[in-house]
């Protein structure tokens, strides 16, 4: 289920996003099993979209939404690191893309230390960077 309210930063944890010259805000979401963009950001930036299965979502204030495109292979960087990944196209509230379990295991074994405001990951298998937290920059979609 993606994350649909706000919370303290202390239990958040956001990366800005870059897909060529435009930016995204993202959060790391545990509790979504599916990565997403949000539909109103994929739309002003004319990204790639594709039809795929329709997957139903449950969001965490209860309700229902309907996910029937995605942007696949979507290239992007974080901090100068490359990245390529699957996004469900979903009418998301507060970020712009959430970056869910499916991102956090492609990525294994991960590391988190909100003390510190990092995130470390495996990088394609090639080596383990840390990224630093971006949460406060709010997002302009929501």
């Amino acid at each position: 289920m993606p994350f649909v309210g706000g919370t303290s930063s202390a239990t958040t944890f956001t990366l800005n996003l870059q897909f060529g010259n435009k930016f995204a805000i993202a959060l790391v979401d545990s509790g979504s099993e599916i990565s997403f963009i949000n539909a109103k950001f994929d739309v002003k930036h004319n990204f790639q979209m594709s039809p795929t299965p329709p997957l139903q979502v449950a969001a965490a204030n209860g309700t229902n939404m309907l996910s029937e495109t995605a942007c696949l292979a979507c290239p992007y960087s974080i901090q100068e690191h490359a990245f390529s990944s699957d996004f469900k196209i979903l009418e998301v509230h507060g970020y712009d893309i959430i970056l869910g379990a499916d991102w956090i295991y492609n990525h294994s074994p991960v590391g988190l230390d909100l003390k510190t405001r990092q995130f470390s990951l495996n990088h394609y298998g090639t080596k383990i960077i840390t990224l630093q937290d971006d949460s406060s920059l709010p997002s302009i979609y929501s």
